[in-house]
């Protein structure tokens, strides 16, 4: 009886598709955005407007997620292989989106003028986007041939160096000074990208040319995964100009450089201001925990970004699938505001440090921090100032019915 029962229980506690079901919600809204802009109206910016106004709107009104699953329900949840059909979803939706856009640019049929351009643009690299947050959780599973799928989105981004800085310097240096991707105290986000984006090439470049010296290698081009992408990503690029024409190369820069704004902006917000201790040798930092990554409980970001805002847990525990990755909002810093809001928040400094430093301060000295309505105040007005513009932006420039 007691093993009949003990059965009952563990059966019970496996995932279905309804648990899977809202990690469709990324693909559900581009799916959605497409038929509506094919029947209702002819503006790409809509889909991006989504992301900027009305995502953030829902995080700042809806209830926090904290729930965790069971320690019976994450063993079976861990080992489900169709928590990957929403990655890949996403993935093959951006893939076939960056092919069409490329062939429209080079046909004509695509960016006729500086609007629509400029909108297909910032269009396909707001997929972009969201497929390098794919990329980010398939890199860090164990098959090989994830790995090799969840880099392309960074190759696309001319990024390929971002796996070997990503896993093998800033999950080994984050929070500490050595490491390109953690954004100091008091730093803006446009600080951290002239200091970030040109650093975290360097430091992955020295990486490999110290991995093939203790390999014996020292100076082997071949052997030099970082010259070997690069080189990859220069042929490719050349290609797009030879084959597919000058537009389709600008197109191209441009979508590269909005991409990979967006992505260090996710980068900056997730340490901001967060430190190890240096321990008394001078040398080394303390152990890497659950308090040096900021976590966001905010459920909308949080299924869109496949709970890439469980930060903490993510650099505890690097090959754990989003799926069961856990929240622990008593032992790791909590954004008040979620990734959503956050990015829009840090492109204004001012109101950025307003309100996270203090939060930073607390966290590394271990203190309560004092909630200030006054905050509230300045995310609220920062917020409604930026959707007014944006909407105006959305719904009026980049409306195809205007001229100007």
């Amino acid at each position: 009886m007691k093993t009949e029962t003990a059965t009952k229980k563990n059966s019970a506690v496996g995932p279905t598709w309804w648990d899977i079901l809202p990690y469709f919600l990324g693909t559900a809204i581009f799916a959605g955005h497409l038929i509506l802009q094919n029947t209702l109206y002819r503006n790409c910016m809509v889909y991006v407007w989504i992301g900027y106004v009305v995502i953030p709107l829902f995080d700042y009104l809806l209830p926090k997620d904290n729930k965790n699953l069971s320690r019976e329900e994450a063993i079976k949840w861990q080992r489900d292989p169709r928590f990957l059909v929403p990655l890949y979803a996403v993935w093959a939706l951006d893939v076939g989106t960056y092919i069409y856009v490329m062939w429209g640019m080079t046909t004509g049929e695509l960016g006729g003028n500086w609007k629509e351009f400029l909108a297909m643009t910032i269009y396909a690299s707001q997929n972009g986007m969201v497929n390098i947050v794919v990329g980010h959780e398939l890199i860090h599973h164990k098959g090989q041939i994830h790995k090799i799928l969840g880099s392309f989105p960074y190759f696309k981004a001319m990024y390929s160096h971002f796996y070997l800085l990503h896993v093998f310097v800033h999950h080994k240096q984050v929070a500490t000074p050595d490491d390109p991707q953690s954004a100091r105290f008091g730093e803006s986000v446009y600080q951290y990208f002239a200091r970030a984006i040109p650093t975290g090439f360097k430091k992955t470049y020295d990486f490999e040319c110290e991995r093939l010296k203790e390999m014996g290698q020292e100076g082997s081009f071949i052997k030099n995964r970082f010259l070997i992408t690069s080189v990859i990503q220069v042929i490719y690029m050349t290609a797009v100009y030879v084959f597919l024409g000058e537009r389709t190369l600008g197109f191209h820069l441009l979508y590269t450089l909005i991409m990979i704004l967006e992505f260090e902006t996710v980068n900056y917000v997730e340490h901001y201001g967060l430190s190890r201790k240096l321990l008394s040798d001078g040398k080394t930092y303390e152990k890497v925990d659950l308090k040096h990554s900021w976590n966001a409980p905010q459920a909308i970001t949080n299924i869109i970004f496949f709970k890439l805002q469980r930060h903490s847990d993510h650099h505890e525990n690097a090959y754990k699938p989003y799926q069961v990755l856990e929240s622990y909002p008593e032992k790791s810093p909590e954004l008040p505001y979620g990734y959503s809001i956050s990015i829009i928040l840090s492109f204004t400094p001012y109101v950025w440090k307003k309100v996270i430093d203090p939060l930073a301060i607390a966290a590394n000295d271990k203190t309560v921090p004092i909630d200030n309505k006054e905050h509230h105040l300045w995310v609220a007005g920062t917020l409604l100032i930026f959707s007014i513009i944006f909407t105006y932006i959305t719904f009026v420039v980049f409306d195809p019915s205007n001229s100007f």
